[in-house]
């Protein structure tokens, strides 16, 4: 006869999986916290703000008033329709819930502006780098976010103070 046997398996009990230390002890879940670091950035940073001056503060909190008076340069230089490839790069930071929090918060509330992440040659640590969005080109509203070949930190031109 041509197949194979077994058994089929339909019941949930059928797939439970249990986990077992390295002393052969079954692990068991003890704390159900929820991780409050990516709550508290987003009570520091809101997505919706109704002013410019709310967005101006979170921004702030967010990044730093040097960082954050920067990319407001940059805005207004994006919002004149000037064309510049200037660009502003952060301090890297190592926490990934807050570069996504920085991602999001510059995507939501500058239309004008995109943020990639880069690597320095020197650090394992990312940075975000926000730049204006280009003109030019078809292909949507935001750039492609892959690196070129060669794209550093160090390449490029940086908003001064």
């Amino acid at each position: 006869q041509a197949g194979f046997r077994g058994t089929l398996k339909y019941r949930y009990s059928d797939f439970i999986v249990r986990e077992v230390d390295l002393n052969k002890q079954v692990v068991r879940l003890t704390d159900t916290s929820a991780d409050t670091a990516e709550a508290q950035l987003r009570e520091a940073a809101p997505l919706v703000s109704s002013t410019a001056e709310e967005r101006e503060a979170a921004l702030k909190e967010l990044v730093g008033q040097d960082n954050a008076e920067r990319i407001m340069k940059l805005d207004k230089v994006a919002s004149a329709g000037e064309s510049t490839d200037d660009t502003v790069i952060l301090e890297p930071e190592s926490d990934k819930a807050k570069r996504t929090a920085i991602h999001q918060y510059i995507k939501t509330h500058f239309a004008n502006l995109f943020t990639d992440t880069v690597k320095s040659s020197d650090s394992a640590i990312s940075s975000i780098r926000v730049s204006i969005i280009p003109s030019a080109g078809g292909g949507g509203n935001r750039p492609a976010k892959r690196q070129r070949k060669g794209d550093a930190i160090d390449q490029g031109r940086e908003i001064a103070n």
